[in-house]
C-alpha cells in the first residue's frame, strides 16, 4: 500500500540500501589498510625466513666491506644513474611544458622517497600532482607521461636482461640461471606487451561485453593516455635521447651493484653483477612490505646463490649490505627533495 511503512521504507535514513553502501565503504577502506599490513607482515616473515636460513656468525663476517673505496663509486653511480632519469624525464615534457632538471631530479627523488615508504605507487600520484598543478599538464597527459618514463625503464631491462640470456646460452659469463633469466625476461615482455597492447586495443576492448563496465572507462583511459605519451617521443632525436638515457640508467644501477660486490671482495664479474641487479628489480615491482622489506634478501639471496655459486652468507650479506644503503640514498636525498618542493605544488595563477 502507498502509505505502508514498507513502501516508504527505501527513503528512510536507515533503509535497506543504505547498510549495503556503507559495507562496501567499510569493505573497500578496510582493504586499502589491510593490504599494507598482509605486506608488511609478510615481508618480515621472508626477512626471519632469510635471517634464520644463514648462520648468524657466517652473516656477520660478510657485513663488513674489505675495501672502502668502491662504496664511493656506488654512490657516484646511483646519483648519475637518478640524474639521467631526470634528463630522460625533463626530454619526455618538453613539448608540454619547461621543466629544468634540477626540479626533475626532485620530484623524481620525491616519488622514490614515497613509493619506497609506502608501497602503493603513492610517488606516482606526487608526480601526476606536481604536474597538473606546477605545468598545468592534462591529468591523462600527465599519466600516459608517467606510463611512458616507465616503459623506458622497461625497455632498458629488457636489453640487459636479453644480454645476460645470450651471455648464459654461450657461457661467455658466469650470470643467474638461465631459467630464471628466461623468466624474468618473459615477465619483462610481457608486461611490455601488455601495456602497449591495452593501449593500442584499448577502446575496442571497452565496447567488449566480455569486459565489466567498472573497467571499460579505465581501459579508454589509460589508452587515451598512452597514446597521447607516444605522439610525444615520435621524432628520432626525441626516442635516441629516451633510449640512450634508459640504457645508462639501468647499467648505472648494475654498475654500483658491481662495485658493492667488489667492497666485499667477493669474486662477481661486473656482467653478472649487472645482470643480477636487474634482475632483482622483480623484488620491487611485486606488492612488498615498505621499504622492500623481506622481498629483496629473499630474492636476493636465492638468485646469488643458486645462480651466482655464491655461500648462503655471501650471498645475504651482499642482499643485505644493497638494500640498507639503497634506502639511506633514497630515504636521504628524497628527504631533501621534499624540503626543496616545498610550495611547487601549490595551483599556479
Amino acid at each position: 500500500m502507498p502509505g505502508s511503512p514498507r513502501c516508504c521504507a527505501s527513503s528512510w535514513p536507515g533503509s535497506r540500501r543504505g547498510p549495503p553502501l556503507r559495507s562496501a565503504v567499510r569493505r573497500v577502506l578496510a582493504w586499502r589498510w589491510t593490504r599494507p599490513l598482509l605486506s608488511s607482515a609478510g615481508g618480515l616473515l621472508l626477512l626471519v625466513y632469510v635471517i634464520r636460513s644463514v648462520p648468524l656468525a657466517d652473516l656477520g663476517g660478510h657485513l663488513r666491506p674489505q675495501h672502502p673505496e668502491p662504496l664511493v663509486a656506488l654512490l657516484g653511480l646511483v646519483l648519475a644513474a637518478q640524474l639521467v632519469r631526470a634528463v630522460r624525464w625533463r626530454c619526455l615534457l618538453a613539448p608540454l611544458a619547461r621543466v629544468a632538471v634540477v626540479d626533475a631530479f626532485w620530484i623524481n627523488a620525491a616519488s622514490g622517497f614515497l613509493n619506497y615508504v609506502v608501497p602503493i605507487r603513492a610517488g606516482e600520484a606526487v608526480r601526476m600532482l606536481w604536474l597538473s598543478r606546477r605545468h598545468r599538464v592534462a591529468p591523462g597527459t600527465a599519466l600516459g607521461c608517467l606510463v611512458m618514463d616507465h616503459v623506458c625503464d622497461l625497455c632498458g631491462v629488457i636489453l640487459v636482461l636479453g644480454t645476460g640470456a645470450l651471455l648464459a646460452v654461450t657461457a661467455a659469463a658466469q650470470t643467474p640461471g638461465l631459467p630464471t633469466l628466461l623468466l624474468a625476461l618473459l615477465g619483462a615482455v610481457a608486461m611490455l606487451a601488455l601495456i602497449a597492447g591495452t593501449a593500442r586495443l584499448g577502446p575496442w576492448l571497452a565496447r567488449s561485453r566480455l569486459v565489466p563496465g567498472r573497467f571499460s572507462h579505465r581501459i579508454t583511459g589509460h589508452a587515451l593516455a598512452f597514446q597521447a605519451a607516444t605522439g610525444l617521443a615520435r621524432t628520432p632525436d626525441r626516442v635516441a635521447l629516451l633510449a640512450v638515457s634508459s640504457a645508462t640508467a639501468t647499467l648505472c644501477d648494475g654498475l654500483a651493484f658491481a662495485m658493492l660486490l667488489r667492497s666485499l671482495g667477493l669474486g662477481v664479474s661486473v656482467v653478472s653483477a649487472v645482470v643480477t641487479q636487474v634482475t632483482l628489480l622483480y623484488a620491487t615491482v611485486l606488492p612488498s612490505a615498505p621499504g622492500y622489506l623481506g622481498s629483496l634478501e629473499a630474492a636476493g639471496t636465492f638468485i646469488m646463490s643458486h645462480g651466482l655459486g655464491l655461500g648462503a652468507g655471501s650471498a645475504a650479506g651482499a642482499v643485505l649490505l644493497w638494500h640498507a644503503a639503497g634506502a639511506a640514498i633514497i630515504l636521504g636525498v628524497g628527504a631533501l627533495a621534499l624540503v626543496n618542493l616545498r610550495g611547487q605544488f601549490a595551483l599556479r595563477a
